[in-house]
């Protein structure tokens, strides 16, 4: 079902999250999903909402379900969700569960206005059900849409096609500016301050673009530089040699 403009919610109401006696496989299993997310791009256009005569975007539930189902999947989680519409309180309440094979799980409630700009009706009940799916699921997962930047309407929306496209590049201009020398596999680097326990990384610059969507939430405009603490910096280990990129630590004097 399509969605069309709700009316900023007058109210919401968001019960207090349950979740199983225990987590902990959970957790590790969503860790791993999450790392593996492809970007979610804004792609839909909401004619109710325009700005200079053009309508806004924003990304579709659709969206958000193929940006994420394949890595949740791999790692043995499942999202269900559950509406439940009051005629009587005209509002309506979707149940959101995540769930992994272990038999763990977490769970929310999420009750909006199910009204519209033609009161109460069969649409605007439908229209607040997809709203509620698309921001839930969003939550639960831990994941969030970006401008696209043109890369989806070149056909090359993916992590792995803008790779595929920086390494030919990369390949282009090594032959052009030195074809006698021997091939240099390009990486990724990173320096390691005990100070401040954190990481600043830098590198090629074609993977860096390539793996925009792991590395753009860690830039710092404060030091402009992308820069991570010991944790963030584990999982883009684990990242980048799911990608098979070369990420090593940069020594001193180096």
């Amino acid at each position: 079902m399509s969605e069309t403009p709700v009316p900023e919610p007058v109210w919401a109401e968001v019960l207090e999250v349950t979740q199983s006696p225990t987590i902990g496989l959970l957790i590790a299993a969503l860790a791993k999903s999450q790392l593996k997310f492809k970007p979610v791009f804004k792609q839909s256009e909401n004619e109710a909402f325009k700005r200079g005569g053009r309508a806004s975007k924003y990304a579709d539930l659709a969206a958000y379900i193929e940006a994420t189902q394949t890595a949740l999947a791999e790692n043995e989680l499942v999202v269900m969700q559950w509406p439940d519409v009051s005629p009587e309180a005209k509002s309506m309440s979707l149940v959101s569960i995540l769930a992994h094979s272990s038999g763990e799980w977490v769970r929310g409630k999420l009750t909006l206005p199910a009204i519209g700009r033609d009161g109460f009706t069969a649409q605007s009940c439908g229209s607040s059900i997809t709203y509620a799916r698309r921001y839930s699921y969003a939550a639960i997962t831990g994941c969030a849409s970006e401008d696209d930047d043109g890369n989806a309407a070149s056909g090359r929306g993916s992590a792995e096609a803008a790779k595929e496209v920086a390494d030919e590049k990369i390949a282009k201009l090594r032959k052009k500016v030195a074809p006698d020398a021997p091939d240099v596999v390009p990486g990724l680097f990173y320096a390691w301050f005990d100070e401040s326990q954190t990481a600043q990384i830098t590198g090629d610059e074609g993977l860096m673009t390539a793996n925009r969507d792991l590395l753009k939430r860690h830039w710092n405009a404060n030091v402009k530089a992308i820069v991570v603490n010991a944790e963030e910096l584990e999982n883009l280990k684990y990242a980048f040699e799911q990608r098979e990129v070369l990420f090593k630590q940069l020594k001193a004097g180096k």
